[in-house]
């Protein structure tokens, strides 16, 4: 498998049985450190982490179906401090189940 391939991964639980056309909503790229104690996961309705030794503030959650997978990702990559706080910047379902 190519590192295009795997970057280009979908979340196959959420989208078995649909249609490519609508599977690919479920596309969750790779996580990425965009800065220090600052990391960018990417899903349908993307998710930015600032890390600190005593917790993580999440800017939005993404939904509900990808909550466990990216934090995971996040307690095995970047941080194992808890997630203190949530911003959500606006109230739509994307962006707002996962917590």
């Amino acid at each position: 498998m190519t590192q295009q391939s795997q970057d280009r991964q979908i979340d196959m639980a959420s989208a078995r049985d649909l249609p490519p056309e609508q599977a690919g909503f479920f596309y969750l790229g790779p996580s990425k450190q965009v800065a220090e104690g600052v990391v960018f996961l990417s899903s349908f309705a993307n998710v930015t982490a600032f890390t600190g030794d005593d917790g993580v503030l999440l800017i939005d959650t993404s939904q509900e179906r990808f909550t466990g997978r990216m934090l995971q990702d996040l307690r095995d990559n970047y941080s194992k401090a808890p997630v203190e706080a949530v911003v959500y910047t606006h109230g739509h379902v994307d962006h707002v189940t996962g917590a």
